[in-house]
């Protein structure tokens, strides 16, 4: 993963980013130098280093006119992890007590269709897709690489009784994996290029498939009940195929 991917999963804004790059570069600075080093507007860097001092990445110091310096990259990166786990943690908490809406399964006159180019609309009903399930989910993907948003929605269906099973063509964290199957889903491994596939009930289905790279992308959404049906047949062969994890 590169710097700048992981920096945002950290929660850090672009102008964050670039601040804490410049100052772990200057050391100790002030702030027309990190202004010049990170391209920063000035009328911005005094919010900017504000924030990361309260995030707990910059340390302020009493001279005048004050100078910054960025905490060890290794130990800041440590603390925004603890946080994302804190807060993870509190969304798992808040799930339990939240009362949702009794949902509206579709009827056949609600069948829908939809063609997606690009990640966004995409990324959007898969989340909606977990929300649907009331027995399965099943899933072919690429990395997994879980946002915390989905970890919770995964987690809730858990909860409600859901089976989920993933295919996925390597593990990079093994902790999570772990966490995950300790918690009841269940995967295995097999590289399937090019291809991403969920199935909820084997009454809706989402197909994707990726070009060379991961960049572009097409899916095809629907809730037609025979086509949910293949695709979980499909998903039954590979599933035979794929190596469990140990």
């Amino acid at each position: 993963m590169e710097l700048s991917a992981f920096l945002d999963r950290l929660g850090l804004t672009q102008y964050e980013q670039k601040v804490y790059l410049a100052l772990l570069k200057l050391g100790t600075a002030k702030s027309q130098e990190i202004t010049k080093e990170s391209s920063v507007p000035y009328g911005r860097i005094y919010a900017i280093l504000e924030q990361l001092v309260e995030k707990g990445l910059v340390s302020a110091l009493p001279t005048k006119p004050r100078s910054f310096q960025a905490i060890q990259s290794h130990t800041a990166f440590k603390l925004l992890l603890k946080r994302k786990e804190n807060e993870l943690k509190e969304l798992e908490h808040a799930m339990k007590t939240v009362k949702l809406p009794a949902q509206k399964m579709p009827t056949p006159s609600e069948k829908h269709t939809e063609i997606l180019q690009g990640k966004k609309r995409q990324r959007e009903l898969v989340h909606a897709m977990t929300g649907n399930a009331q027995k399965e989910i099943l899933v072919i993907t690429g990395k997994y690489d879980p946002n915390v948003g989905q970890q919770v929605a995964a987690q809730r269906a858990l909860q409600q009784g859901v089976t989920i099973r993933r295919i996925v063509p390597s593990v990079k964290d093994a902790k999570l994996v772990a966490k995950k199957r300790k918690r009841g889903e269940d995967f295995r491994q097999l590289n399937v290029p090019g291809l991403r596939l969920k199935v909820i009930d084997r009454q809706e289905a989402m197909l994707t498939v990726v070009e060379p790279g991961g960049e572009e992308r097409l899916s095809f959404y629907t809730t037609n009940a025979a086509f949910a049906g293949s695709m979980a047949v499909f998903f039954e062969s590979l599933w035979k195929q794929a190596k469990p994890l140990l």
